[in-house]
């Protein structure tokens, strides 16, 4: 969990830059400077500090004009001066989460009262440190250096959220994340930052996406079983009775602790009534269960909010939608093996489909785990690592990594299984695995290509196809139905296997 948030102040939590420029213009006009205001570009106008600005425009002159600065603040500000939409909001959320609430501005401290009164928010900060606090202003770190001495902060712990080159170079300098506030869609400032966000309510849901959606403890077992059904391609006709008949064999038969279901659960047109279908039929064993989202849960115009809607007042459902910019269904499990030991469970929506360039030309491909749902997983990451706690994880998507195309059918001694048909991946690889070697990844788990169930290890991560449980069809031969079973142990290890489906054992 994030401990504090530092905010910037001006073009971030303050819709002000408007007043910057207006006070310039005013005081260039009464006072003609030596330096014209439109040399200065607009950023070091709107970034740096009024003493800087006035270094500039009337060399040698500083306590006279900063006085005229404070005077013509007091004249003009008040109608210029607005909060941005969302800025309340995420500050009394951020209280209730206790988390604390630090400003580090270029803005004279006078004037930084004298807004933030005005604005009504001055009380929710922490503490408050302006321009003539420090020796050194944005871009120096030296700011955010004096919050995280005084309060013993961690810098992991840490978010600094602000909307100009020299925010992010301050917060960069001081080791901690950094988030551009883009609120007027100016890319050219992306790349000083960590992460970019349009709002402040986006904030607030990455806030929440750092936190797991379900909590398990195991204190009789050793080991979680996880059941993983996957392409129950349920379509409102016949064969979806024979679906549901292999989920309640084999879930009455398997008695899991844990139902995971990877996607596809529905191609039709009826897909709400199907969704709302499959939870009230899973609601009958009282198993913890979960989804995400596959390539055709959305087919024939049915919308992601219209799913979304059916997941609402069920007891056993641990489902969330995860941070808005991620997808559609990105969260975590949060399972502990005793005091020190942690395991994660990541469902990640791995998309539809996306244009690839590929050798300068525009390709179709199956969709992909974008780098910024990669970089969530860090952050989930070291907010437990930070409190000396072993964590390792598993994941769950529906498409399958690129990486899954290293293996060849031919190569049969590099993989278990059945391997029936050529992986549908995306086209491209991308940083999603690299980010898996770096943190302690036990294995992902897929499904999509509905004639495969084979599992290899690459970089000691065990990856794997799920068995297809449902009864749709997309070549001229058929498969036996069936599952995967997945034991993810205290000792940070997992085990897995194929579990068949014979519906002569139904009675």
């Amino acid at each position: 969990m994030i401990k504090a948030v530092i905010f910037d102040m001006d073009g971030t939590i303050l819709a002000s830059n408007d007043l910057v420029t207006k006070i310039y213009e005013t005081l260039t006009k009464i006072h003609k400077p030596q330096v014209h205001l439109n040399s200065i570009s607009k950023e070091d106008l709107l970034a740096k500090g009024y003493p800087e600005i006035i270094k500039i425009l009337y060399p040698g002159h500083h306590d006279f004009y900063i006085h005229e600065i404070y005077k013509i603040h007091e004249k003009i500000s008040k109608p210029y001066l607005s909060l941005y939409p969302d800025t309340l909001e995420l500050l009394v959320y951020l209280k209730q989460l206790h988390i604390q609430i630090f400003l580090v501005t270029s803005e004279l401290r006078s004037i930084t009262m004298n807004q933030l009164k005005y604005l009504n928010i001055l009380d929710y900060f922490d503490e408050i440190i302006a321009f003539d606090d420090v020796l050194e202003p944005k871009p120096s770190p030296l700011g955010i250096h004096t919050l995280l001495n005084k309060y013993h902060l961690n810098k992991d712990l840490v978010v600094f959220i602000g909307d100009s080159i020299s925010d992010g170079m301050a917060a960069n300098k001081a080791g901690i994340k950094s988030i551009y506030m883009n609120h007027h869609l100016d890319e050219s400032k992306v790349k000083y930052f960590d992460q970019e966000m349009h709002m402040l309510k986006e904030f607030m849901d990455y806030i929440d996406a750092l936190n797991p959606v379900f909590k398990l403890e195991l204190q009789d077992k050793s080991s979680l079983n996880i059941i993983q059904f996957t392409d129950l391609h349920l379509m409102h006709d016949e064969k979806d009775d024979k679906t549901f008949k292999l989920l309640s064999h084999m879930i009455k038969k398997e008695s899991p602790d844990l139902i995971l279901f990877t996607g596809d659960q529905t191609m039709s047109k009826d897909s709400v009534i199907l969704y709302s279908k499959l939870h009230i039929f899973m609601e009958q064993f009282e198993i913890p269960w979960s989804f995400l989202f596959g390539n055709h849960d959305t087919d024939y115009g049915v919308s992601y909010e219209a799913l979304l809607n059916t997941v609402k007042k069920h007891k056993y459902l641990k489902f969330k939608r995860g941070y808005k910019k991620l997808g559609y269904s990105n969260f975590f499990f949060e399972v502990k093996f005793g005091k020190n030991q942690v395991g994660l469970i990541f469902m990640l929506d791995s998309h539809i489909d996306e244009t690839y360039i590929i050798s300068d030309k525009e390709q179709w491909g199956y969709g992909r785990i974008l780098d910024s749902q990669s970089e969530w997983i860090k952050d989930v990451f070291r907010q437990y690592e930070v409190t000396n706690r072993h964590v390792s994880s598993i994941i769950f998507q529906h498409i399958p990594p690129f990486e899954v195309r290293s293996i060849k059918k031919e190569d049969t001694k590099n993989y278990i299984g059945v391997f029936d048909e050529s992986p549908s991946t995306p086209p491209v690889q991308t940083n999603f695995f690299n980010i898996l070697n770096a943190l302690d990844i036990k294995g992902v788990f897929y499904g999509h290509d509905h004639y495969n169930d084979f599992s290899f290890t690459m970089n000691n991560i065990f990856m794997a196809y799920g068995r297809v449980s449902g009864y749709y069809e997309y070549l001229d031969v058929s498969n036996q139905k069936g599952a995967r079973l997945i034991k993810f142990h205290s000792k940070k290890s997992i085990d897995s296997k194929i579990l068949l489906y014979d519906k002569n054992e139904v009675s």
